[in-house]
């Protein structure tokens, strides 16, 4: 079974650093894997040094962990190209003059290619393990609920009726057009044009594919993120902002996606024994020692299973050595097995 953790966090917090951390750090316990970035701004691509980052592999730790990341330009074309494999319909679908109306009523295209590309991910047997880097928490359940939402335009209730299962016509667009004949939708057809009808249900037709496909991408990002094998780390700083976001990332987690996360990354943690107590009152430091100890005693912090800490370090010193070294504790603290 393939051992995969999902990084959840606010921006800014450490989120893609514990990601990149922990996927350098498997790449020594397993064969092969992969780390993908959902973020937009893929800072994965800095961190690890790459220069860019794509739906196609970038290749580390001698070719045995892929990095993957977010593709935005023209991402429902390449969505369409990828489940429909006839160019000629692909081109009659982006040249439809209804085309513009799916395109935008829906967005974050480009998470509906980013789901497809970890769903490959997931059932690629040859893979041991897979790390995913989310959005920033506002975006986070955008992209678990993707799949959902143009699925849900394809079903709107106007198309269900226009598709009424009740016609006898097995054909989509036969359906569509005779429908649309019908005595009630004589004032539809004076707005639209006989003419319309048969290009509404030339698209729908085509898009059924995609429909599908998404559907069927949805249950499969759901049934990995339900799996005994995959484990959700969410990672916080000492700062109240961050605190709160948090607790709300992991309360919406159990309630929208009905997911318990259990392990915490605690970032910049300050020192437990900080010394200098009274020389340091007042200052910001000092109030982030005070609210860390605030935060070990709340029911937050019991609430999770394990917490690992990682303290700070200088920006300069966040070289892949030491971002394997922090990994390697992450993943020794969340008892992720060995597979070599």
């Amino acid at each position: 079974m393939k051992q995969s953790v999902v990084v959840l966090g606010s921006g800014g917090v450490g989120k893609t650093t514990v990601a990149a951390a922990m996927g350098l750090a498997m790449a020594q316990k397993y064969s092969r894997g992969a780390i993908f970035t959902v973020d937009p701004s893929q800072r994965l691509c800095q961190t690890l040094g790459l220069k860019h980052l794509s739906l196609e592999p970038s290749l580390m730790c001698e070719g045995r962990v892929e990095v993957y990341g977010l593709e935005i330009q023209d991402a429902l074309k390449k969505l369409l190209v990828k489940v429909i494999h006839d160019p000629k319909k692909v081109e009659t679908i982006l040249n439809h003059r209804l085309f513009r109306m799916i395109e935008g009523n829906v967005s974050h295209l480009d998470h509906f290619l980013a789901m497809e590309k970890i769903v490959e991910l997931i059932k690629r047997e040859d893979l041991d393990f897979l790390v995913v880097d989310t959005p920033p928490h506002d975006q986070a359940f955008e992209f678990f609920e993707a799949p959902k939402v143009l699925s849900s335009f394809l079903d709107k209730a106007f198309l269900k009726i226009l598709m009424d299962p009740k016609i006898s016509s097995d054909n989509l667009v036969a359906r569509v057009v005779n429908k649309a004949m019908d005595e009630g939708w004589k004032i539809f057809r004076s707005f639209m044009g006989d003419s319309f009808w048969q290009e509404l249900a030339t698209l729908l037709e085509e898009l059924m594919p995609l429909r599908d496909k998404l559907l069927s991408a949805t249950e499969s990002m759901n049934a990995f993120l339900h799996a005994s094998n995959t484990q959700a780390a969410l990672v916080c700083v000492p700062e109240r902002a961050s605190l709160a976001v948090a607790e709300e990332l992991n309360q919406n987690w159990k309630s929208k996606l009905n997911l318990e996360v259990k392990d915490l990354v605690f970032n910049r943690a300050q020192p437990a024994d900080l010394k200098m107590q009274q020389e340091l009152k007042g200052t910001l430091f000092y109030e982030k020692f005070e609210l860390q100890k605030q935060l070990y005693a709340s029911e937050f912090f019991k609430s999770f299973e394990r917490v690992a800490l990682i303290h700070p370090r200088s920006p300069r010193d966040m070289g892949l050595k030491v971002l394997e070294e922090i990994g390697h504790d992450l993943v020794e603290k969340f008892n992720f097995e060995s597979k070599v």
